[in-house]
């Protein structure tokens, strides 16, 4: 689930005159003059009496020292409107409005240099003006000039102490530096001097779920500003996503349906992209699949989804599955390793039912662990393709959609992925041929509040650690001297370490792999690896968001993958994570 930030600024379909102001003030009071104008000038066209949109504009006029410039920034004329600003400031160099929007301008042009010296321009001439130095700062934080930003924030709050937008915008420069609660501080600064703080708000929020790990808290912060703002679509997607992990999926859908119903005319067609992936991952997990697929497939507009530009594509994406017939389809990775790894399941049967042949883009620390598992095709770890002969292109998870993968699915996917690697003698000496050699891994390798809330604490498997007729081998990539730190020392022992590398040498997590029983943890890499393997597999997950499974997560504690049948899954309650690592052990002892 993705949590946004993002301000929705647009009108939707249905004027809604209170959001629309409150949307003019927010970008006034964050220094895009430009924009609020547009927003009050939006307002008079529909209320043309209204005095709060004819009170607010004029003043932002007289801040504005050209007015008639607004409709040439509006088409984008920026070196235009350069030239007439250069020409004024001949004659008036010493008005600082002139300065701090030739600075804008200089901003959209993506100049850092120049519109940092046309800011500071700006300052130097009118040293008294908190709008504008508001302004200024937070077009320096836009183009990444941090420290003078937070210089300036800091010197208006000195100079002003009740001015909100600049604890807001402190706090989010804190939090790009990962001092997550003195960036909470700030915001909570924020909306005690201002309780419509929605910038405030929804940072407060997104805080609580990505590193506290307080869904309640942050749903009530989320349904602030739906009150403030019920037309957000943003916030929409925060508070559905919020149920979504929490396990309400009911709620999450009933709140995506509604708010698409209501107001989906007036959101941008990104704000369209991210709510429909969001919608989908909701879907699945309600067993709503047809639908999900068909909302999941709008995730290939956004630009994190793929390491490659699909816009700059010459060949078209392939839409119909017998359409590939006979042809040769790039097969684009996307997302994290675990999830091609997964989808790869499907490659087999979406070959058979095409006679297709496949480009496979990969990761390169895949490369040649996927090139001996499928010697027909080309692997590679490029990004460009304009030099590739191909005929369509295909995300990997639209294998999925495009086999009309459902519940009734059976043999579809299946275990595919050949390691042949051989373990060092020294590592082969970590299993014990009396016992049973059991892969595990606790976490993912990004550990955050949110993230913690679906995993486990090495902590947790104390009494799994400690069981006699175990041997565990570690799978966990990353860091894990801290996860060790918690257990004591016997404990500790328990768990073997190999020579390889977890993070990258995934044919030596292959070999590993091969030599275990059973492999157990959460859909992270190496399990999913353990599942594309053909090994035994004991997954586990919260309660109900269990997506690629559709709505087995809500109707059962344990049940059978529908992608790979050597893997069971058991269901997590929130707070009993040992409760689930119990219910493991017994089932391993009982079935071995």
């Amino acid at each position: 689930m993705n949590y946004s930030i993002h301000k929705f600024t647009k009108n939707n379909g249905k004027f809604n005159l209170q959001s629309a102001i409150r949307q003019a003030k927010d970008a006034a009071r964050n220094g895009r003059l430009h924009e609020a104008i547009s927003l009050y000038d939006l307002v008079l066209e529909q209320y043309p009496g209204n005095k709060t949109a004819q009170e607010n504009v004029k003043k932002l006029r007289e801040i504005n020292p050209i007015p008639d410039l607004v409709p040439l920034i509006a088409q984008k004329r920026y070196r235009e409107v350069e030239t007439i600003l250069l020409s004024n400031i001949e004659r008036d160099q010493f008005n600082p409005n002139f300065w701090q929007l030739l600075g804008s301008i200089y901003s959209d042009l993506g100049d850092k240099s120049l519109a940092i010296q046309s800011y500071h321009k700006a300052i130097d001439l009118d040293p008294s003006n908190h709008d504008l130095m508001f302004t200024v700062a937070t077009e320096l934080l836009t183009i990444d000039d941090i420290e003078n930003a937070f210089k300036m924030f800091k010197l208006i709050l000195r100079l002003r102490p009740d001015f909100s937008g600049a604890h807001t915008n402190i706090g989010i420069i804190y939090e790009k530096v990962n001092r997550f609660e003195q960036a909470k501080n700030e915001w909570l600064a924020a909306i005690e001097i201002d309780p419509k703080d929605t910038v405030a708000l929804a940072h407060l929020g997104v805080n609580e779920i990505s590193n506290e790990g307080n869904f309640d808290k942050a749903l009530d912060y989320f349904q602030q500003i739906e009150k403030l703002d019920p037309h957000d679509v943003n916030n929409c997607v925060n508070i559905a996503s919020a149920y979504f992990e929490m396990g309400k999926i009911a709620q999450a859908v009933d709140k995506y349906k509604i708010w698409e119903d209501k107001n989906w005319i007036g959101a941008s067609e990104n704000q369209k992209n991210d709510f429909k992936l969001n919608y989908s991952l909701a879907l699945f997990c309600l067993g709503q699949i047809e639908k999900g697929w068909e909302n999941f497939s709008y995730r290939r507009f956004s630009s994190e989804i793929s390491p490659s530009n699909l816009s700059e594509f010459k060949k078209p994406m392939l839409n119909k599955l017998q359409d590939a017939n006979g042809k040769k389809v790039l097969i684009l990775m996307e997302q994290g390793i675990g999830d091609q790894l997964f989808f790869l399941g499907l490659l087999d049967a979406f070959k058979k039912k095409t006679n297709a042949s496949f480009i496979i883009q990969t990761d390169p620390r895949l490369v040649d662990l996927l090139s001996k598992t499928f010697p027909d095709h080309e692997v590679t770890s490029e990004i460009n393709f304009e030099n590739y002969d191909f005929d369509y292109w295909l995300l990997c998870g639209d294998m999925g959609r495009m086999l009309d993968f459902n519940e009734n699915s059976t043999n579809l996917c299946a275990p595919y992925l050949k390691s042949t690697q051989r373990l060092s003698e020294k590592d082969c000496e970590l299993f014990d041929a009396k016992k049973i050699n059991i892969g595990i891994a606790w976490r993912s390798g990004l550990v955050n509040g949110r993230r913690l809330h679906n995993y486990t604490k090495l902590s947790d498997w104390d009494n799994f650690l400690r069981e006699e007729s175990f041997n565990l081998i570690n799978l966990q990539y990353s860091d894990i001297s801290q996860d060790l730190a918690e257990l004591d020392e016997i404990t500790r022992s328990k768990l073997k370490i190999s020579s390889i590398d977890l993070q990258d040498d995934f044919a030596g997590i292959g070999a590993l792999i091969n030599k275990c029983d059973l492999v157990v943890g959460p859909m992270t890499a190496p399990i999913v690896q353990a599942m594309a393997q053909g090994a035994n597999v004991i997954s586990y997950g919260l309660t109900a968001t269990d997506r690629w499974n559709f709505s087995l997560g809500l109707q059962y504690e344990q049940y059978d993958s529908l992608w790979y049948k050597n893997q069971t899954t058991f269901r997590m309650r929130k707070h009993l994570k040992e409760e689930v690592v119990s219910i493991i052990k017994n089932h391993i002892l009982k079935n071995n």
